[in-house]
């Protein structure tokens, strides 16, 4: 399950992922440009998008995940 391995949490301006195993970190390091000026990472585990990309970051951990 998605929840399992990703924690989303609505910040206002940002959407905030909290990656909580080594499978979502090793998922979103292949799958998410983290050099894009509009996605920061907080520490090894969190990172902050811009609500334009939140959805589509969203629907390809839910098709990896939520098998």
């Amino acid at each position: 399950m998605l929840k399992n391995h990703v924690g989303i949490v609505n910040e206002g301006s940002l959407v905030k992922f909290m990656l909580h195993t080594d499978a979502a970190v090793s998922w979103w390091n292949d799958n998410v440009d983290d050099f894009n000026k509009d996605i920061r990472a907080k520490a090894l585990k969190e990172r902050y998008v811009e609500h334009r990309y939140a959805n589509d970051i969203y629907q390809g951990l839910l098709s990896h995940f939520g098998k």
